[in-house]
């Protein structure tokens, strides 16, 4: 086993080598083709396919043991379905492999991962791009972009991003061949403390809802740090401008962080509203709230630790944090802050936003009243 995961390192080398001496094309606009199409049309069947063959038969055995599958014909292959919560089962400390193409239904916020060479090809729903795709008809960069494009086939061709691949973003069905693996989205559990942030006016939730199960974009994050600062309604009516030149629907929001030293951009133009936020990222947000210095108290790298320190969250709830941050994650994690001390005070930033009028005092009591979590 380990041989043969041994060997595939090797391959992925050769082939990430290959692109980088002969296929990609030097950085540039986001239109711009990355791989040859000769490249693209012989990728699979010259270079990969013995080696995938080979492991596509070390694992089969596994996955006819576990999974059920229905055989269909579509296209002159053969193609397996299978559902994302059964692929669950034997791909957590698995990484799978196929050598014909896999039709997998995710729901919203599940993730579906690939190695060097994996395509991906979208038959319904919608889902967003995350790590390096390439369109493998034009040859075009589609990293930068926000939705991936239906019935057309992908590749991952970035050997160092582990988490190259796709993440649903309604319920969505996949075709997949080659090195991959699904990563499911749990239930959400904290639906109830949406309802008590929508009350509060901190969060009003998307047209799907609260969203729990996906991971929370960059720009949606900095509206609710705004919002936690009690500065929501001046965030959102702001007119100034910032260095940002990709902002989308949260330009209000991000300009005005980016003006109060709040937030930075991922480079000098530059803020990928739509790239993912991390547990700590968040936390360094919500550590501003609480009036803390990202520059002179703690590192934003550290931050889970330092809000654990300052009695911010409990040790089990920075666990958990740390082993997931979705919308679910971001709203518990916005909630216990209110009852979090102000930075050399004996003051909850409750309080505080309850006495300068961003948060109405009657409506805390209902909130409080209403969500009876019992923190770990």
């Amino acid at each position: 086993m380990q041989k043969k995961i041994g060997s595939l390192a090797i391959i992925a080398v050769v082939i990430a080598l290959c692109i980088g001496a002969s296929s990609v094309a030097a950085p540039g606009a986001v239109d711009e083709p990355v791989l040859t199409k000769s490249y693209v049309d012989n990728y699979m069947d010259n270079l990969a396919k013995k080696a995938m063959d080979k492991l596509f038969a070390h694992f089969q055995g596994r996955v006819d043991s576990v999974i059920p599958h229905v055989a269909t014909d579509t296209n002159e292959n053969k193609v397996e379905t299978v559902t994302s919560e059964m692929a669950r089962e034997i791909s957590q400390h698995l990484n799978l492999f196929t050598n014909k193409p896999l039709k997998l239904k995710l729901k919203m916020g599940d993730a579906l991962y690939g190695g060097t060479g994996t395509e991906f090809n979208i038959l319904g729903g919608y889902a967003a791009v995350s790590g390096t795709l390439i369109d493998m008809t034009t040859g075009l960069d589609l990293t930068k972009r926000a939705r991936a494009p239906q019935k057309t086939k992908m590749m991952s061709i970035n050997s160092d991003n582990p988490l190259s691949g796709l993440i649903a973003t309604s319920e969505v069905t996949v075709l997949v061949s080659g090195y991959y693996r699904p990563v499911i989205a749990p239930a959400p559990k904290y639906n109830v403390i949406g309802d008590g942030l929508k009350l509060l006016g901190v969060v009003s939730g998307t047209n799907a809802g609260y969203d729990l199960q996906r991971p929370a974009t960059r720009d949606e994050s900095i509206v609710l740090l705004t919002r936690l600062l009690g500065e929501g309604a001046a965030a959102e009516s702001y007119t100034g401008t910032s260095p940002f030149k990709d902002l989308t629907w949260g330009a209000n929001f991000v300009n005005y962080a980016y003006s109060k030293n709040y937030t930075s951009g991922t480079s000098a133009t530059t803020f990928s509203p739509s790239n993912t936020t991390t547990a700590e990222m968040f936390c360094t947000y919500v550590l501003k709230a609480l009036h803390y210095n990202s520059d002179t108290d703690f590192v934003w790298t550290n931050s889970l630790d330092f809000a654990q320190s300052v009695g911010v969250f409990t040790p089990a709830e920075v666990a958990g944090f740390k082993k997931s941050f979705l919308r679910d994650e971001m709203y518990y994690m916005s909630y216990y802050a209110l009852f979090a001390k102000l930075k050399g005070t004996e003051t909850t930033l409750l309080e505080h936003l309850v006495s300068i009028g961003a948060l109405s005092a009657s409506k805390v009591v209902e909130t409080v009243d209403t969500i009876q979590l019992v923190r770990p």
